[in-house]
């Protein structure tokens, strides 16, 4: 076993890990420290920093810091997985300066980013240089921004003495999955703390090796992944999550090839691998020196361990090495551990008893609930059980987890309220005591720690305690086609009920979605005695996770209210269900309704962007008055209608809106559309002129060139090779690296943007009178491609009133501009329906 003070000289040498670092750089300078694994071009590729080489590196960082800010500020990290992530974190800590690493933020939605730079009072952001290049001309507010690997190169070296007995090492923002994110203030001393318990839990040493992908910006993938190794003196290799989520076979592969002893993830990665690696290649891996597989970061399920054990112990996988483990970022990262050998420790308890908050175990007889174990606490850790009056519970109940310790971190930052509460609770059979409360439920049984849910995911019905877990574990195993499922509570008529929404994949075909709705509905009601009020099933990936991959039921929840879940199928019951009246329009696929009103004021049509779905508009229902019933066009090829041939010519949309304006009656409608829905929503409306039926009260475009005005470049785009029309593609958007990275995922995108890009070259526009109804027309004042010219010649094309208002931003102002765009929109209706009192930024 390594001991720190036998290369460290006095105590205070080794008081910080910066220090931990500084003195192997001295004592092992050639010993690799950290690795990244990455597969540029499908080729394989490792980088290595020595020891000494981060400690150089680090040190220029910080010389580099020095002259652009001073020790105690606050420096964001956003990098891509790589070596600049680690470099800027120790550059940070050299520098006496305190890092806030997070998510790489998308140019597109930034939100939590600004959210982060405001509430930290950050003042700097380190990105790399593919990312600072591949935003040129984007609009970044809030801190500096910098490329780090630029201040690595600087030259210079600088080391900041702490002026803090215990200096604040870090800011963990928590992945918030039921609220906003805040700031973690892990100082130096629970740091160490936190590394020392896991050292001692899991009997770690130099010899360690670990091989992982978690994510650097999330606490397990920091502490576990990063700074642990580097506090043991152990090699560390990382490669990106994206690698291991298309491809989790590389992951299990590297484990074998670099020797690979501490590894793991949550308990869906396992079931990840077991789901996606071949079993032909199942055999093919050398996990044998895989000596602890840790578990942790949600609850653990013993099926999914116990499928992964199985799958891969003809690779020599041991079922024994299995680890499960309960921490949060409150407490640094880690709280309690299995011991050693012992693997999965699964125990069936009584479920209605659970509800009632009683432990006990499930007899042949009763309906069972089977929980995972998580260890026992960790060194000088005390972990006791709270009932909701703030009194210890006793033996054989459920409550809320209590923690007391070194390893536990200071607070929030900039929230006082929120620290005492969280930080500061005290019990009267502990005085003088703080104790850290976690928010999740569980109990000790057997000396060891079960988490049984968390106490503000909890669904009551009728009075008993559900846990949102069991329900998505019931309706996961009710039929193959099931990736994930989210529960939740939603209120109706006064009553709490469970709606659930649940991804499905279409490998092998597209599966019976009725069918698959009904294997959930009848496997959650035998099974729990829980009748779902409502239930979706949308495409994978469209369920909110937290940055850590969590799933965060609320935002599910508050995404499903606001109708912002592009539903591939959708079932209520009855008593939920609004009734229909006369002006009910009937189901359609070329609409997505958030929200159906029986008989509405008016409707507005929206009609989407090249490449866009109606997803879009869906979370603009609540911002509208009630009366108004928004109507998102959804076009085939996207979304709900994934199996259907993209259209190329307007006709069949036309056709749609026959009917829809055949049923109309009296009742108003208006249309609004993006850039090329702008087009089509004009097409559309001339069309319904030509043929004599109902035409909209009102025309709102944006972003939208008036026909005379398009360019027709030759040859047409849609006619380009794929490199070149996914450049002019990316001239217009932003396309994710999750889709660049994904070959199928990219054929399928320039697909539907080819069909939109001939659909906008065939639309009819020939000479004809204006529409009698008024023209909005938004634009932006950044924007590019659509000037004010294109947008100002719209003006011939009504009798009626028209209006030309100029936004902030460049063409792609949709989201950036929404409430602008809802208050136009709004005063444009207002006859109609008045917009809602909430302000819908």
């Amino acid at each position: 076993m390594d001991d720190l003070a036998s290369i460290a000289g006095p105590a205070t040498d080794a008081a910080t890990i910066q220090g931990i670092l500084r003195l192997r750089g001295r004592s092992s300078p050639d010993a690799p420290a950290v690795s990244f694994l990455s597969y540029p071009d499908g080729q394989e590729q490792l980088e290595t920093l020595s020891y000494a080489r981060l400690d150089r590196r680090a040190g220029a960082v910080a010389a580099a810091l020095l002259k652009r800010a001073a020790p105690g500020d606050r420096v964001i990290l956003a990098h891509e997985p790589g070596l600049a992530f680690v470099e800027a974190f120790f550059g940070c800590l050299y520098a006496g300066m305190v890092a806030i690493p997070v998510a790489p933020p998308r140019p597109r939605d930034q939100a939590r980013l600004d959210r982060i730079a405001q509430d930290a009072g950050a003042r700097l952001l380190l990105l790399t240089h593919d990312q600072i290049s591949r935003w040129t001309g984007s609009r970044i507010p809030g801190p500096s921004i910098l490329a780090s690997e630029s201040l690595a190169e600087e030259g210079g070296h600088a080391v900041v003495s702490p002026d803090e007995e215990n200096p604040l090492a870090h800011l963990q923002y928590t992945s918030g999955t039921t609220g906003n994110p805040k700031g973690v203030m892990v100082r130096q001393r629970a740091l160490l703390a936190n590394l020392d318990q896991l050292r001692r839990a899991y009997e770690l040493g130099p010899s360690s090796a670990g091989v992982n992908w978690l994510p650097l910006y999330h606490d397990m993938g920091l502490v576990a992944t990063l700074l642990l190794p580097i506090y043991i003196g152990a090699a560390t290799t990382l490669m990106s999550p994206l690698t291991f989520v298309q491809r989790p076979e590389r992951w299990l592969a590297a484990v074998g090839r670099y020797g690979g002893t501490v590894c793991g993830g949550p308990s869906f990665a396992y079931q990840h691998c077991v789901d996606r690696v071949p079993e032909t290649l199942r055999g093919t891996f050398d996990l044998s020196r895989w000596r602890i597989a840790f578990c942790g970061a949600e609850m653990v399920h013993a099926a999914a361990l116990d499928r992964f054990a199985e799958a891969f112990a003809p690779s020599g996988f041991l079922p024994a090495g299995f680890r499960p483990g309960y921490g949060l970022a409150e407490a640094t990262l880690f709280l309690s551990g299995a011991r050693s050998g012992q693997g999965v420790r699964a125990v069936d308890f009584d479920a209605a008893a659970l509800e009632r908050g009683e432990v006990r175990p499930a007899d042949r007889v009763t309906p069972a609930r089977r929980l995972v174990g998580c260890g026992v606490p960790a060194s000088d850790t005390e972990i006791r059980i709270v009932d909701d009056r703030g009194e210890e519970a006793g033996a054989g109940r459920v409550g809320e987890i209590w923690a007391s310790g070194p390893g536990l971190a200071s607070g929030y930052w900039g929230r006082e309220d929120e620290t005492r509460e969280t930080f500061g609770a005290t019990l009267p059979q502990a005085p003088g005591r703080a104790f850290l409360r976690t928010g999740d439920l569980g109990f000790l049984h057997g000396g060891e720690l079960f988490i049984s849910g968390r106490s503000k995911d909890l669904i009551i019905v009728d009075g008993r305690n559900v846990a949102p877990q069991d329900l998505e574990w019931t309706a996961q195993a009710s039929h193959p086609a099931i990736v994930q499922a989210a529960a939740f509570a939603v209120t109706l008529d006064g009553v709490e009920r469970p709606v659930m929404i649940a991804e499905i994949e279409r490998r092998g075909g597209p599966p019976d979605l009725d069918a698959v709705g009904a294997a959930i509905r009848r496997a959650v009601s035998a099974a729990h005695d829980v009748p779902l009020a409502a239930l979706g099933l949308v495409r994978p990936g469209l369920l909110a996770r937290t940055t850590s991959g969590k799933l965060a039921r609320g935002a599910c929840r508050r995404a499903y209210l606001d109708g912002g879940l592009p539903m591939l199928h959708r079932w209520q019951d009855r008593a939920a269900a609004p009734a229909d009246g006369p002006s009910a329009l009937p189901a359609t696929p070329w609409l997505v309704r958030p929200r159906i009103h029986p008989a509405p004021a008016l409707r507005l049509y929206c009609f989407p962007y090249g490449g866009g779905g109606a997803s879009a508009y869906t979370a603009w229902a609540r911002h509208l008055d009630p009366r108004i019933e928004l109507c998102a066009v959804q076009l085939p090829g996207r979304e709900t209608r994934l199996a259907e041939e993209p259209i190329r010519r307007i006709d069949p949309l036309c056709k749609a809106f026959e009917g829809l304006a055949a049923m109309q009656g009296d009742m108003p409608f208006a249309f609004f559309g993006y850039c090329l829905g702008g087009r089509t929503a004009f097409a559309v409306a001339r069309h319904l002129r030509r043929k004599g039926l109902a035409q909209p009260c009102a025309l709102i475009l944006a972003a939208t060139q008036e026909p005379g005005r398009v360019p027709t470049p030759e040859p047409p785009p849609y006619r380009l090779g794929d490199p070149e029309f996914l450049d002019y593609v990316s001239g217009m958007i932003e396309v994710p690296a999750t889709i660049r990275g994904n070959p199928e995922a990219l054929r399928r995108v320039l697909h539907v943007f080819r069909a939109d890009s001939e659909l906008n070259e065939s639309l009819p526009f020939p000479p004809e009178p204006p529409l009698d109804c008024p023209i909005t027309v938004l634009g932006g004042l950044d924007d590019q491609v659509v000037g004010f010219d294109d947008l100002a010649a719209w003006r011939r094309h009504t009798a009626g009133a028209f209006t030309l208002q100029m936004l902030d931003g460049g063409h792609l102002f949709l989201e950036e501009q929404r409430a602008a765009i809802l208050r136009r929109i709004s005063h444009q209706l207002a006859p109609f329906g008045r917009a809602g009192d909430e302000d819908p930024s």
